[in-house]
């Protein structure tokens, strides 16, 4: 317990773990189903579904307040959804495309190392990005504590969806390489 002074307005903000989901489950991340679309290096669209996990830079909390949290309302629970939506949705979203860019959808859609290397590049340009556009490092990862150094938020995709065009064609042609291997190790 703690006095503010009287008729002073107290505004509350989380210290604790905050996260971000985009999701297809309805629920899961908020009211309806979501995803980030992202076009590869072969112009397929790429559809993510992500988690990032954070905190609020507690240490920047008076121009946090001053600079966002006034204009969102953000120490409100519509104010701070609002305030995430319009931060880290963004820098988020050009973030995924920016790196899917770089990528085959066959490399993506194969190759597990390569989606473990998307979602580090993602984890460091989403914060970089973030920085840039809010003036300050405001969001840190869930391990930060008031005084210690804020490293970035996590990043996590949980779930990349092609087109089913797409992964149909992916196994057409498994299907036929693996005809293929076995008539190769039959005439032998």
């Amino acid at each position: 317990l703690f006095f503010n002074g009287i008729l002073d307005p107290l505004y509350l903000y989380p210290a604790d773990q905050q996260n971000y989901i985009i999701s297809k489950t309805p629920g899961e991340g908020g009211a309806k189903a979501d995803s980030v679309i992202a076009p590869s290096k072969d112009r397929v669209q790429v559809s993510y579904q992500v988690a990032v996990y954070y905190r609020l830079n507690t240490d920047l909390l008076r121009p946090f307040y001053e600079q966002f949290g006034l204009k969102y309302q953000a120490y409100t629970p519509a104010g701070w959804d609002r305030l995430i939506e319009d931060t880290f949705r963004q820098q988020l979203e050009n973030a995924i495309q920016e790196e899917t860019r770089r990528y085959a959808v066959a490399d993506i859609y194969a190759d597990a190392e390569l989606l473990l290397k998307i979602q580090g590049s993602v984890q460091t340009t989403l914060s970089d990005r973030l920085e840039l556009a809010m003036g300050k490092r405001y969001f840190c990862a869930p391990t930060f504590q008031t005084g210690g150094e804020c490293n970035d938020p996590t990043f996590v995709i949980k779930k990349v969806d092609l087109p089913k065009s797409v992964v149909a064609a992916f196994e057409d042609n498994r299907t036929s390489e693996i005809q293929i291997k076995t008539k190769t190790n039959e005439v032998e």
